[in-house]
């Protein structure tokens, strides 16, 4: 007997099947062993540092400078829209924006739109709204 009959026979199908999903099974545990290993990493270090009686401390993380709230921004921009008068080019106070490091001044730029503060003339022309007058427009 040779071929697939012989596989058939000595049950060649089931051990097959068997190996492939003892081999999927091993590489799913190692994958996940592998995702965790950071998170047990900083467990072992934190257990180690706690035993060893004479270790300083570990050093806090540095903050980062905050994120400047929506009213923050605004106030960052309003003395950029000034500058180019009444109406401006939106184009023109991005480039003063990028010139003044304003954070993310194209998202900072079209949050300011989407909430009134510069509102659209036509022809690619804005005006600034200050805060007050577009809180009493809602």
């Amino acid at each position: 007997m040779t071929g697939f009959a012989a596989v058939a026979h000595y049950n060649g199908w089931m051990i097959a099947v068997l190996g492939a999903s003892i081999v999927f099974a091993g590489l799913a545990v190692l994958s996940f062993f592998i995702s965790q290993l950071p998170r047990i990493l900083k467990l072992l270090e934190k257990q180690t540092a706690s035993q060893q009686p004479g270790a300083p401390a570990p050093p806090e993380p540095a903050k980062t400078a905050e994120k400047p709230g929506k009213k923050d921004i605004a106030s960052q921009i309003e003395p950029l829209a000034a500058k180019l008068g009444e109406p401006f080019q939106l184009a023109e106070l991005y480039r003063l924006c990028r010139e003044n490091d304003i954070p993310h001044p194209h998202l900072s730029l079209s949050r300011l739109q989407h909430r009134g503060i510069l509102h659209p003339e036509g022809g690619g022309a804005f005006t600034w709204k200050s805060e007050a007058a577009v809180t009493q427009e809602d």
